[in-house]
């Protein structure tokens, strides 16, 4: 930390001495109070390969890690609009609370897809790091069976020719530790098969892929905690907001909410469709909005509820215009 503090210290004074604005900070986002996740180093290896039209997992991951935050932002913004609205008119409530609502789907959807991309890296993993325990295991027996197999025929060599009984041993032994090595080699030819190489200098290879691979996890993890931490806060503001609403003012919304949907929901719709592109699940979609239809407590359908609130009306006025008798009315 020291240098990192040192480095911060002496371009700063360089910005300050050539008269700009900029600064730079060496403490983490988290410890600067930011909820913005931070983006990975990409290398030029990665950014040639997206160059040449190569997809490269940091740069995907990068990109992905940057479109989250500008959510995060969005869902701020909303939440701020929401708050203004509830002073405001019935279409200005309603507009916040499908936006802020939009939000929270979009923001689901990440949620769902990054928690897919951690599922399958860690499928990958679990088998790549298994199958690399292994080969280290196999290659660590073909040199001992090796050096075991060099030790006799060097006893053998120096033994004499006459004999014969020891002689016979040592072939025997040696003939044994030839199988065994030939049957970890054939071993070590599928684990190579296995995981896409073909020899010892592919599988350091491999290894250094395992090592980006488990980066790239923790970042995911944490962009999860960051996507949740913020769908819970503005979740928690609808549900606030919803409860404000007058009683007399609920219907209206709800009608006013109703023809706002589709808009917005299509909004969501094209805007994944461009962030994802080929990869966009429809059916994902549809899970991430049955999800926070759930968590926003709207499990009926906006529809529903404005026909049943109706049903209820027309059941109260029926009943309002329906003549009483008493008992002791007279005949």
């Amino acid at each position: 930390m020291c240098w990192r503090k040192g480095w911060e210290d002496a371009v700063n004074l360089s910005l300050q001495q050539h008269q700009l604005s900029a600064r730079i900070d060496c403490r983490s986002n988290a410890d600067r109070g930011l909820e913005e996740q931070p983006t990975i180093h990409e290398g030029y290896h990665a950014r040639n390969l997206e160059a040449m039209g190569i997809p490269s997992t940091r740069c995907a991951l990068n990109c992905q890690i940057k479109e989250d935050n500008r959510l995060l932002k969005e869902l701020k913004v909303q939440i701020q609009k929401l708050t203004k609205a509830l002073k405001e008119s019935i279409p200005a409530i309603a507009s916040a609370l499908e936006s802020l609502r939009s939000r929270l789907v979009t923001l689901q959807y990440h949620v769902l897809h990054d928690t897919s991309q951690q599922r399958a890296i860690s499928e990958v993993l679990d088998k790549a790091i298994t199958l690399v325990k292994e080969y280290k295991s196999v290659q660590k027996k073909i040199t001992g069976k090796i050096s075991e197999k060099k030790a006799l025929q060097a006893e053998k060599k120096i033994c004499s020719p006459l004999k014969f009984l020891q002689i016979r041993q040592f072939n025997q032994k040696i003939a044994a530790l030839t199988e065994e090595i030939e049957e970890l080699k054939s071993r070590k030819a599928y684990l190579f098969s296995c995981l896409n190489c073909h020899n010892d200098s592919d599988m350091k290879a491999i290894q250094q892929k395992i090592e980006k691979m488990q980066d790239t996890q923790k970042r995911l993890k944490d962009q999860l905690v960051s996507l949740n931490e913020q769908k819970e806060t503005g979740t928690l503001n609808f549900l606030e907001t919803k409860e404000k609403i007058s009683p007399e003012d609920v219907d209206a919304v709800l009608e006013e909410r109703e023809k706002l949907r589709p808009e917005k929901m299509q909004e969501v719709r094209e805007h994944l469709e461009g962030t994802f592109q080929s990869a966009f699940r429809n059916d994902m979609l549809q899970k991430a909005e049955k999800i926070i239809n759930s968590e926003l407590q709207e499990t009926e359908s906006l529809r529903s509820i404005l026909h049943r609130l109706h049903q209820k009306e027309t059941a109260l006025k029926r009943q309002s215009r329906t003549p009483k008798y008493h008992k002791n009315q007279e005949r």
